[in-house]
C-alpha cells in the first residue's frame, strides 16, 4: 500500500507541482485583486440633491415653481481609493399592476461606462422615464394656459432592480458586481387629480419587503 503511494507521487510528481502552483497563483492574484477592489455604490435621488448626499427611503420627483428639468436620478458612484474600470450597469423594471394599453410589461437597458476615479460619481436620467416613449398611449397630455404635461391615465407601480458589474480579470472574467432594489409609484390622474403636482414620481429603496436606509 505504502510502496503504491510513493509510486503515484513519483509518477504523477510533475503534474501535482503545476496544479499546486496553479492553486497558489490563483490565491495570490485573488488576494491582490481584493487589495485593488474598488467599492460602488448605486442611489436614487431628485434633482434637488447633490450626488454626494445620501438619499432618504423615499425619493420623489420634486415639482418647484418655473424650474424645468426637475426628475429622479440614477447615480452610481466609486465610493473607494480604487479605480473601477469597464463598467456594465444594467436594469430592469416590470410593470406590477394592470395598465390598459401596456404592450409590455417589463423592460430591460444596459449602460456602459469605461471607469469611474475614485470619489467620482455618473448621473443619469431614472430609466422608467423611458415609458413615455415605449408607451405614449398609456399617458394623456393635459394643458394648462401655456403649461403642457404628459401624465399617466392611470397609476402605474413597478418594480425596478439595477446591478453593476465593474473591473474583471482579464478583461472579461468574474467582474465585482453590487446590486440595488426599488419600488417606484408614477401617479395617474387617477389618483392625483391637481395638475400643479404632477410628475409625481415615487421610489422606495425596498427589498424582500424591508425598506432599505443608505448610511455614510
Amino acid at each position: 500500500m505504502l510502496s503504491n503511494i510513493i509510486h503515484f507521487f513519483r509518477d504523477y510528481s510533475g503534474v501535482i507541482i503545476a496544479a499546486s502552483n496553479i492553486v497558489l497563483i490563483i490565491v495570490i492574484i485573488h488576494q491582490a485583486r481584493n487589495q485593488k477592489k474598488a467599492i460602488v455604490g448605486i442611489k436614487i435621488l431628485s434633482s434637488t440633491k447633490d450626488v454626494s448626499e445620501i438619499p432618504n427611503v423615499l425619493e420623489r420627483e420634486e415639482k418647484r415653481p418655473n424650474i424645468i428639468g426637475d426628475a429622479l436620478y440614477l447615480v452610481v458612484s466609486n465610493l473607494s481609493d480604487n479605480l473601477a474600470s469597464s463598467l456594465k450597469i444594467r436594469y430592469k423594471y416590470k410593470i406590477l399592476n394592470k395598465v390598459v394599453g401596456i404592450r409590455n410589461g417589463e423592460y430591460k437597458g444596459c449602460v456602459k461606462l469605461s471607469y469611474l476615479n475614485p470619489k467620482e460619481a455618473a448621473r443619469f436620467l431614472f430609466p422608467v422615464y423611458n415609458l413615455l416613449e415605449k408607451n405614449p398611449d398609456i399617458f394623456m397630455e393635459i394643458r394648462k394656459k401655456d403649461e403642457s404635461k404628459k401624465i399617466p391615465k392611470k397609476t402605474i407601480k413597478m418594480e425596478f432592480n439595477i446591478s453593476v458589474s465593474y473591473s474583471p480579470i482579464l478583461g472579461f472574467l468574474r467582474p465585482h458586481r453590487t446590486r440595488d432594489s426599488y419600488y417606484v409609484k408614477w401617479g395617474g390622474i387617477n389618483n392625483y387629480r391637481r395638475f400643479k403636482d404632477h410628475p409625481i414620481v415615487l421610489s422606495w429603496n425596498k427589498r424582500d419587503n424591508l425598506y432599505i436606509y443608505k448610511i455614510k
